[in-house]
């Protein structure tokens, strides 16, 4: 709440940086320039604020926009966050009713969020810190049904047009496979990274441990290979796709440690498998393993 933290090969940099203690996401924009984006909460005014962190060498500066964001994507530097509608964007005043908003927060002329599209279509119920953004359209997998735990799902990929606004989704088919795709209780909520997508197709982490492929124009669905991982209602592994590799980050079950396996995205060869000696409580407190980042 107090510091932004630079690590590099020389040494360690303390930043002040004061904001508040609940992140959505934490996205690197350029070589040099980190964006932090923090959920304030409900605003006087009647919306939601969200705080964005923008940290630049040795100097922080912290501005706020409007809505809260639990799904962000970099688009070549500019990010955006998905959310739903408040403030001057909500239509209908009931969470239930509401739109989803696309918001610009970065890059803005008067430096404040910049409304994009509002679809009453989409669903607020993805989780994705760091969606995949290509040719134009932020892609990421959500719930085109969201009821509740006790409703059935249908899974669909969406996808949004930072240029015009536009909503759309494409239903995901799972084919021959007998295992659901996604479950109404949030269990093994299918995850997705900058870099998932490749030849036309999703790559994303879920289904039981598995890495999984959707085509983006059909919706086809197939698991490609299974990898290790602990998934459950308390512990949910994690996964990032980075070039040729996708990594995982093996939650401990208390019997077991921590271990980053590192795979071929395509084949499921294993690359390297390293075992790492520690608990979140070991650093501070209280701390839970929330997300883990691949060097490029």
């Amino acid at each position: 709440m107090k510091n932004d933290y630079r690590l590099d090969e020389t040494r360690l940099t303390t930043i002040a940086s004061p904001k508040t203690d609940s992140q959505y996401a934490m996205l690197a924009t350029s070589p040099s320039t980190v964006l932090g984006l923090y959920n304030l909460g409900f605003s006087d005014a009647g919306g939601y604020t969200s705080q964005v962190v923008v940290t630049t060498g040795d100097t922080s500066t912290l501005s706020e926009v409007e809505g809260g964001y639990y799904t962000t994507a970099n688009c070549e530097g500019t990010v955006y966050g998905i959310g739903l509608a408040t403030g001057p964007y909500s239509s209908t005043g009931d969470p239930d009713t509401e739109p989803v908003m696309l918001n610009q927060l970065t890059d803005t002329a008067d430096g404040d969020e910049e409304n994009v599209g509002l679809s009453a279509q989409a669903r607020d119920n993805a989780l994705p810190a760091s969606a995949p953004c290509q040719g134009g359209t932020i892609f990421y997998i959500s719930d085109s049904i969201s009821g509740g735990l006790d409703s059935p799902v249908r899974p669909v990929i969406s996808m949004w047009d930072i240029a015009s606004g536009e909503y759309r989704e494409v239903a995901m088919d799972a084919g021959p496979l007998t295992e659901r795709l996604m479950r109404s209780d949030g269990i093994g909520y299918p995850q997705v990274s900058a870099d998932s997508i490749r030849d036309g197709r999703l790559q994303w982490f879920g289904v039981s441990n598995s890495i999984m492929s959707t085509d983006l124009a059909t919706g086809r669905t197939e698991k490609q290979f299974d990898v290790a991982g602990v998934t459950d209602e308390v512990l949910s592994s994690q996964a990032s796709f980075q070039g040729d590799e996708v990594v995982v980050m093996v939650d401990s079950d208390g019997s077991n440690p921590y271990e980053i396996v590192r795979y071929h995205r395509d084949s499921g060869v294993v690359l390297s498998r390293t075992v790492v000696n520690f608990a979140p409580e070991d650093l501070a407190a209280g701390l839970f393993l929330r997300g883990f980042a691949v060097r490029p």
